[in-house]
């Protein structure tokens, strides 16, 4: 049970985090409970998530960005940040 309800705050948390349209530095988001922050080049940032829903590609993972690497879905987000 304790897994279980542990699990489902860092998923509030991260999803409210991604979807709040802000870049909230790590420092605060790992605080609240969002521990993925801590690993910079397999999570997602807010940019990432937004790109997603404005183009529909990439970000189809719940937390890493190694899928849409893999299977070559995030080029274009790169391609346009840069």
């Amino acid at each position: 049970m304790f897994t279980f309800i542990t699990y489902g705050i860092f998923r509030v948390v991260e999803t409210h985090e991604s979807h709040s349209g802000y870049e909230v530095p790590v420092f605060i988001s790992v605080l609240t409970g969002n521990v993925i922050r801590l690993i910079p080049f397999m999570g997602t940032t807010t940019k990432y998530h937004d790109y997603h829903h404005s183009k529909n590609v990439g970000n189809y993972s719940a937390f890493f960005t190694i899928w849409d690497t893999i299977f070559g879905l995030n080029f274009d987000f790169y391609r346009e940040k840069i």
